[in-house]
């Protein structure tokens, strides 16, 4: 099944959205959400709440995605 996609960015700036908070719950997907993230993290800085799986499938993806985070000055912090 194709499913369309939009990058959040063009979203909720076409949207006229400004974010306060963003959860994120995207099962290995975390870096692709972050990267089409990276205009509204810097502009607005909401806070973002951020659920993955610390092993296996994701691992990668939000190992890059906390990076970048970190590199556009947010601080992580660990829950449970």
């Amino acid at each position: 099944m194709q499913v369309p996609t939009v990058v959040l960015d063009r979203y909720l700036t076409d949207n006229k959205y400004v974010p306060t908070v963003i959860k994120i719950d995207v099962e290995g997907a975390e870096w692709e959400v972050i990267n089409g993230l990276t205009q509204t993290l810097t502009q607005y800085s909401p806070a973002v709440v951020m659920e993955y799986l610390s092993t296996g499938r994701g691992n990668e993806s939000h190992q890059r995605a906390a990076e970048h985070m970190l590199s556009l000055g947010y601080t992580l912090h660990a829950i449970g």
